[in-house]
């Protein structure tokens, strides 16, 4: 099985954070139909509301005269999801998910090669559960990136290399193509092909403006004795695009929002590598607060 929320934000594969960050956010998704349920089922009416708690630790170390940046991170993530319209009679024997947890520890080592070169490497495991019943080896779960990356110029960088990921839903492998890029003045992006792209502007020395378009996905393993199968698990992956600010209210804290429109959402239960249930929203508004704290 699998691990965390958006697990490769495109900053850590360029400069990384320079300080300890403790950063908590709450992720808002309204109430939807279903995008493909029959008309006359039991999908028919149903409408799914989902609400994520997530917080990060990182904690960045230098060595080497800043040639070598190591980061430790620790995440937790909480999905909460809510069912408007479940007939209890015809949804006796469907599968009900709306409690699930990740967990994960995130190692990522980024080495400058010479003056134009540098390697980024990320390395991910986790735990994704309902954590209700005994953890079993389903519910770990290992991810992994690589990144080789040159440096043009002070104002553009381009990386290539391969990710092990399970934002989409389900653990893939990936090819992956970055660059970060800058005007020289209040203009950066940060760009990971094809899970994260950040946009960003200057508006003051408090204030950032930009336009993000992240997927956030993972693999849950559920417990078998309440579900009934011998492998369950739950599959879901958010993509979302939108306007975002960050604002420095202190020279220690920062207000983080970002909202906007989804384009994908899968959210589907599944036995081993059989679909047993699909339960995926209309894409809707959604709508992102946070708070970072650094040291």
């Amino acid at each position: 099985m699998s691990t965390i929320l958006l697990l490769i934000p495109a900053g850590l594969f360029g400069q990384g954070p320079s300080k300890t960050s403790f950063e908590f956010s709450y992720d808002y998704f309204p109430y939807q139909k279903l995008s493909e349920a029959e008309q006359g089922t039991f999908y028919e009416d149903l409408e799914i509301r989902v609400q994520k708690f997530n917080f990060e630790i990182s904690h960045p170390l230098v060595f080497s005269r800043g040639r070598t940046i190591l980061i430790n991170n620790f995440g937790y993530q909480r999905l909460e999801i809510d069912y408007m319209n479940w007939d209890e009679v015809e949804g006796r024997d469907e599968p009900r998910v709306d409690d699930l947890h990740a967990l994960s520890y995130t190692l990522f080592v980024r080495r400058v090669i010479d003056n134009t070169w540098s390697m980024a490497f990320l390395f991910n495991p986790g735990i994704a559960s309902d954590f209700k019943g005994a953890l079993m080896l389903e519910d770990f779960s290992l991810q992994f990136g690589a990144i080789f990356s040159k440096q043009f110029s002070s104002k553009f960088a381009l990386g290539f290399g391969a990710i092990y990921s399970t934002q989409f839903g389900h653990p893939i492998p990936l090819p992956a193509l970055s660059f970060q890029w800058n005007n020289g003045s209040n203009l950066r992006a940060n760009v990971i092909i094809p899970v994260n792209m950040e946009f960003w502007y200057d508006a003051s020395e408090r204030i950032d403006l930009g336009v993000l378009m992240k997927i956030d996905g993972n693999e849950f393993h559920a417990d078998p004795e309440i579900y009934g199968y011998d492998n369950p698990n739950f599959r879901f992956a958010d993509a979302m695009i939108g306007p975002a600010a960050e604002m420095r209210m202190l020279p220690w804290m920062k207000v983080n929002l970002y909202g906007g429109y989804t384009y994908l959402r899968y959210f589907e239960f599944y036995n081993n590598y059989y679909e047993i249930a699909g339960y995926d929203p209309n894409n809707s508004l959604f709508f992102r607060a946070g708070l970072t704290f650094e040291r």
